[in-house]
């Protein structure tokens, strides 16, 4: 895992691109290899992101927090302490790269992405 930041932000009058660096840093890849799902429809980035990670030869598996391995990186979505949903990267049940530059972490943790080989 490389922590990569994102560059937009809700403050910024976009919208935030959390999960795309939250996906950059999971993969070990620049942020502009990374599709940016923020500027897709809200029913049209998942589906998005499976075929994205697909083409890596790999897939999500949706968890619940808690269920993920020892020492194994995750996606860890929720609501930030922003108020708004947010991206970040766990660890053990940790926050260990918050993309934003608060770095403020998540106020509570919705579910998390583990990625698994397809």
């Amino acid at each position: 895992m490389t922590p990569v930041d994102q560059t937009k932000t809700l403050a910024q009058g976009q919208r935030g691109n959390c999960l795309a660096a939250s996906v950059a840093s999971l993969f070990d890849l620049p942020l502009a290899d990374v599709p940016e799902f923020e500027e897709m429809a809200d029913d049209a980035w998942k589906p998005a992101l499976d075929a994205w990670v697909r083409v890596q030869g790999k897939r999500l598996v949706k968890k619940r927090p808690g269920e993920h391995s020892p020492n194994e990186h995750y996606i860890a979505l929720g609501l930030s302490e922003r108020g708004c949903k947010h991206a970040t990267i766990g660890l053990d049940g940790q926050i260990v790269h918050d993309p934003h530059h608060l770095r403020l972490g998540l106020a509570q943790v919705v579910c998390l992405y583990t990625v698994e080989p397809a």
